[in-house]
């Protein structure tokens, strides 16, 4: 006499179960030994797929870089200083940057947006870094440059899905492995 399908099935899925249930009181036998972890370190990209503007994240903090930005983004500051509260990007209210390579940006403050204040207690704790103004390009591009093909540039320059293929695969869109 042939088992019916269900009966077949009730059948190994019993079986499993047992054998799966003895494993794991099994396991209960074995030590568990953790990692250490002492000087681990990561690199953890956050991939926001356009969705982020970095020049409304890292913020001019000196008075003349900070002025020179409140001028160029006028209407976003003011849709800012209409919020309840007040703006999040008025200068007294954001917290200034201390970065080890100040020097390096011949007198040019920076800060974050009260909003951010988990980032700046791990960049100022030596826990995080800031990487901004990247992008794909290969090398600096002025318009003439880009007109004459002078420069070498990424393939399909201003189609943004596949400037987002470039970042995470290094070729256009349609790539199949990248490193990210």
């Amino acid at each position: 006499m042939y088992a019916s399908r269900r009966q077949f099935l009730r059948g190994a899925a019993g079986g499993a179960l047992g054998a799966a249930t003895g494993f794991a009181f099994d396991l209960a036998r074995f030590n568990a030994y953790a990692a250490d972890t002492s000087g681990y370190k990561a690199l953890v990209c956050v991939f926001f797929f356009g969705g982020m503007d970095s020049h409304d994240v890292l913020l001019p903090y000196d008075q003349a870089s900070y002025n020179q930005y409140a001028d160029i983004r006028q209407d976003l500051m003011q849709d800012y200083a209409g919020q309840p509260g007040g703006s999040s990007r008025a200068r007294e209210r954001l917290m200034p940057l201390a970065p080890s390579n100040a020097s390096d940006f011949a007198g040019r403050e920076f800060a974050l947006p009260e909003q951010y204040a988990p980032i700046h207690a791990l960049f100022e704790s030596g826990d995080c870094s800031i990487v901004s103004n990247v992008g794909p390009l290969v090398a600096p591009l002025n318009r003439e440059q880009f007109r004459a093909r002078s420069v070498p540039r990424p393939p399909r320059l201003f189609s943004h899905n596949d400037q987002q293929s470039v970042w995470m695969a290094s070729q256009p869109e349609g790539a199949r492995f990248g490193f990210l």
